[in-house]
């Protein structure tokens, strides 16, 4: 939490507070332990007063354009709101003290499958112990989860706070249980909080496990990098090399920035290569809305860009990117596997990714998880993440972090360092 708190991209002015509504003449209801959550009205719990809502655009008026994390504004959380993942529903808290929003949280409730979600238990067809308690877990371990954060994003994506740490941390325990209650109220069991870059002693102090699942994959961009081929020349001879050779290969590919007119008139051809890269993934927790790049389109404007990749006026694949301040994230893709093999088009992708950062001035560039060492090979490092998870029942929750480390996919890979000059082949 504290990284978090530190973190220049969450530095926020108390200035994109000034169009608040007041909230001076609302009725403030006190919450009990044993209260139910009030839904749309404002009520007090400890020093604050707080406000649940459903629907973002109840509250917009009284959210934060910017809070300081793309992920957060909102007009991120409105593209959201329009398209929200399948099996899955937002929900919003805001914290106000003397009349000023001084915290929000974004709250996911989801609908997990394993067996959708998990491609090793639908892969599970041999005899032994291990693959029958999957094609079991695959039957019965479907539940519903209450998220704090985002399933969509990797990072510290779940919350902004104008208060300094030393206050911020009690009401964020304050806000863990509310979540429990709110959990208890929806009749879910399972809760989760995600992601951050250190152990958090507050939500452990609250009861949750600690888990270090995929790192997030992160390529810094020094200062002095102005062009594509000063990333180039900054890398070992091995790694100029390969990196020159795939880009050749790419020159066959035609990377066009799509308009928004573009992108509704291909989504579904957009969507459809989603699909093919989600329905090959280890692990995916939640499935994005079929019109989710149309809406982060219309409503990030330029900070979203969605560009296909066209060979021989064929669209084979896209990515995407979101600009997030001084931080390039790149967000979902699309792939068609044949001519990837050929043309090595991820790779190529992955190079336009770092080029656009670059381009942008950026510091860094977020590659998230996923395809570990190819995203290595390009210049990104691991970091590792933490995410926590409490069963409100004590049997389910002493059991739960065991579950989930025999249904995690693993995946064996190599880092490797393309701008050091030792580095073996």
């Amino acid at each position: 939490m504290l990284a978090y708190l530190n973190h220049p991209m969450k530095s926020i002015s108390s200035a994109i507070f000034t169009n608040l509504n007041k909230i001076s003449e609302w009725k403030i209801k006190p919450f009990g332990r044993a209260a139910k959550v009030p839904v749309g009205e404002l009520f007090k719990m400890g020093n604050f007063q707080w406000l649940l809502a459903h629907d973002f655009s109840s509250i917009a008026a009284k959210w934060p354009t910017d809070p300081g994390n793309q992920f957060l504004s909102a007009a991120y959380l409105s593209a959201l709101e329009h398209a929200a993942p399948n099996d899955a529903s937002c929900s919003y808290l805001l914290v106000f003290e003397k009349n000023e929003a001084v915290a929000g949280f974004l709250i996911q409730q989801m609908s997990f499958n394993t067996r959708r979600s998990v491609k090793s238990l639908r892969e599970a067809t041999g005899t032994g112990w291990g693959d029958r308690m999957k094609r079991l877990l695959s039957k019965v371990g479907n539940f519903k989860a209450l998220v704090l954060g985002n399933l969509l994003l990797t990072g510290e994506n779940g919350y902004w706070t104008t208060l300094p740490a030393m206050r911020f941390e009690p009401l964020f325990l304050q806000t863990l249980k509310l979540m429990e209650q709110l959990a208890k109220q929806l009749g879910i069991g399972a809760m989760m909080v995600k992601d951050f870059f250190q152990r958090d002693l507050v939500v452990e102090a609250a009861g949750y496990h600690p888990l270090s699942f995929q790192p997030a994959m992160v390529l810094e961009l020094p200062p002095e990098w102005k062009s594509f081929d000063d990333y180039i020349e900054a890398m070992s001879s091995k790694y100029r090399v390969r990196t020159r050779r795939a880009y050749k290969k790419g020159q066959s590919i035609d990377f066009k920035s799509l308009a928004i007119q573009e992108i509704e008139l291909r989504n579904a051809e957009l969507y459809e290569l989603y699909l093919q890269v989600l329905d090959n993934a280890d692990f995916n927790a939640l499935t994005a809305h079929p019109d989710y790049f149309l809406q982060l389109k219309r409503h990030l404007k330029e900070d979203f860009d969605l560009v296909g990749c066209f060979i021989q006026q064929q669209l084979v694949g896209f990515f995407t990117t979101i600009r997030n301040h001084e931080e390039l994230e790149c967000h979902f893709i699309g792939l068609e596997a044949s001519s990837n093999r050929e043309h090595q088009v991820y790779l190529n992708m992955l190079y336009r990714m770092v080029e656009k950062g670059i381009q942008l001035g950026v510091h860094q560039i977020s590659m998230a998880r996923t395809a570990l060492e190819i995203k290595s090979s390009v210049g990104a490092v691991a970091h590792q993440q933490f995410s926590y998870l409490r069963h409100r029942l004590p049997v389910l929750n002493h059991i739960l972090p065991y579950v989930v480390r025999f249904m995690e996919p693993q995946e064996q890979w190599i880092p490797r360092h393309p701008f050091s000059k030792n580095e073996t082949p």
